[in-house]
């Protein structure tokens, strides 16, 4: 490359020899000595180069002349060497400024030819019958292997072409087949697209849920619509039905017909899906039941084979009902989802809104399993909850009532077993009386370290068969039920447990609530103020059963 500042074009070699740093020469000469900082890569700090015979020219001349800078012979030769700097810079600009115009200059005339090349090759190609949209080529090598044959400067002749052609001919047919698969995979997304717009107005027309078949029992509440599980196209894309329309090149509006046309097949995928879910669901239900009769303590009462759900539902709710998944819409099939470990799960209710999450989140599905996969491997069979829910069911008379059901009731459950006022309904009664065990088990260990102190685990359902687990209120229990518990918190006095204190799993509340839990939880039938119990300065507690580990419900008597 040339260096216009120092004027010269050296090899690799020469440069090497012949171009230095500046700091070669002595430092009081670097003013007079003409340098470049493009003539040779960067080292270090050094950013200025020279010619070597330059530096060598100037030292012997200034070597000739007396040894004193100020010296009028010496200065005149610094003199002269920096004016034939200035004018050598002046020079090279020029030098500079010329080459640049002349190397755009030539870049347009080497641009032309190329364009007119292009537009030859185009223009033969085109009278031969090829579009132009196949031009463009798109993936792997053809685009650079297109441009290395056309984008050149050298003009086409007949005697080029006949060699050009064929060549260009292969790239052609490539592209076009390229541009056929683009086309259909357009094609292909788009009735993707519309499928699952179809099939989500079919969720509605469909309209899978199960709901009861009349309100008009005094303490139902609600029909307690129960929405089915339902799956995206995605999960269906394995069906003939499915695939045919996805995978059939058709339009949209022939596929929207078709999806119409085949509306009972479609609606059928969607049942053996369902029926392939709800058969995983029943296997771990029945395998969870077989563990359960396994572990049932003597004199517990286990029913081997469950019997019909005995709920009254709507004519259409009887449709996604069969022998077979029956057994998963009883009011004690109990389950667990991973990511919200604390809430029971019933099926179909809020079963189906995990699911419906589960599904529409994207996935990379690099393991191999489908969204349905992954949410079988977060949800289990919760067998402390079947069996608490069945305790619980036996002992309100509906050992065999479905959760719908039971959910339709509303908020009338109140717990018997622990001095809280709070009303619940069926799920969250269930929640209460699980994380309340739980707690209790989990925290009532440390007693074993401290005699004499009693800690019983109330919210057991094995235990104290004497004692009632739940009472369902009726209209007027309930606003009998609140007129109580205003009354109980009207005396504003809270008090809390000394024991549960001492064991850091503080419990407070009002002085008659706190007195129950005394009793029931520490066998303490006589508190003792100071030594069982102490007063607190809160004129209006909100007590959270901390005993417990869970909101306050009531004991039986309101």
């Amino acid at each position: 490359m040339m260096d216009y500042v120092l004027g010269v074009r050296l090899c690799n070699a020469c440069r090497s020899t012949e171009i230095v740093k500046l700091s070669y020469a002595p430092e009081p000469v670097w003013d007079c000595v003409q340098t470049s900082s493009f003539t040779k890569k960067h080292r270090m700090t050094e950013t200025d180069f020279a010619l070597k015979s330059e530096i060598d020219d100037l030292l012997n001349r200034l070597y000739s002349l007396p040894n004193d800078l100020d010296h009028p012979k010496v200065q005149r030769c610094i003199a002269r060497q920096i004016k034939s700097k200035i004018e050598r810079n002046k020079h090279a600009s020029a030098l500079i400024q010329y080459a640049f115009y002349a190397a755009v200059e030539k870049q347009k005339v080497l641009n032309g030819k190329k364009l007119t090349r292009v537009e030859e090759v185009q223009s033969r190609l085109l009278s031969s019958g090829w579009k132009h949209k196949y031009f463009a080529m798109i993936k792997g090598d053809s685009p650079k292997e297109w441009n290395r044959l056309v984008n050149l400067q050298k003009p086409i002749t007949t005697q080029v072409w006949e060699r050009l052609y064929p060549k260009l001919l292969r790239l052609l047919k490539f592209s076009k087949r390229r541009a056929k698969f683009a086309r259909a995979e357009t094609r292909r997304l788009d009735r993707h697209k519309v499928v699952e717009e179809m099939l989500v107005q079919t969720r509605g027309t469909l309209r899978a849920s199960v709901e009861m078949a009349s309100i008009g029992h005094g303490s139902i509440t609600n029909n307690g619509t129960a929405y089915m599980p339902f799956p995206t196209l995605v999960e269906l894309l394995d069906y003939p039905v499915f695939k045919d329309l996805i995978e059939t090149d058709r339009s949209i509006g022939a596929t929207k017909i078709k999806f119409l046309d085949n509306f009972i097949v479609v609606s059928k995928a969607i049942f053996d899906w369902r029926a392939g879910l709800e058969g995983h669901l029943a296997g771990l239900v029945n395998y969870g039941r077989s563990i359960r009769k396994r572990e049932c303590s003597p004199g517990n009462e286990f029913i081997g084979e469950p019997a019909q759900i005995s709920s009254e539902f709507t004519a259409a709710s009887h449709a996604f009902i069969t022998p077979q998944n029956s057994i998963l819409f009883r009011a004690d099939s109990v389950f667990l989802y991973d990511l919200y470990p604390l809430q029971v799960v019933f099926y179909p209710g809020s079963f189906t809104q995990h699911l419906d999450k589960e599904l529409k989140t994207p996935r990379s599905n690099e393991d191999g399993k489908s969204a349905l996969d992954s949410f079988f491997s977060k949800v289990k069979y919760d067998t402390q909850g079947a069996g608490c829910a069945a305790a619980l069911l036996k002992e309100l008379g509906r050992p065999d009532v479905s959760h719908v059901e039971m959910e339709a009731l509303g908020e009338r459950f109140i717990c018997s077993r622990c001095p809280s006022r709070t009303i619940h309904t069926w799920t969250s009664l269930i929640s209460h009386y699980l994380d309340a065990y739980r707690y209790a088990v989990t925290n009532g260990s440390q007693i074993h370290l401290r005699p004499r102190i009693v800690f019983n685990n109330v919210h057991d359902w094995n235990a104290w068969p004497e004692r009632p687990l739940v009472r369902l209120l009726n209209s007027q229990e309930i606003n009998a039920h609140n007129a109580r518990t205003c009354s109980i918190y009207a005396g504003g006095r809270t008090v809390a447990c000394r024991i549960c204190s001492d064991i850091k799993v503080p419990w407070s509340d009002a002085h008659m609530l706190t007195m129950l839990h005394l009793r029931y939880c520490h066998d303490v039938l006589q508190p003792v103020v100071g030594e069982h119990y102490f007063n607190l300065s809160i004129e209006y507690p909100s007590s959270d059963g901390q005993i417990l580990g869970t909101t306050n419900t009531a004991y039986s008597g309101s």
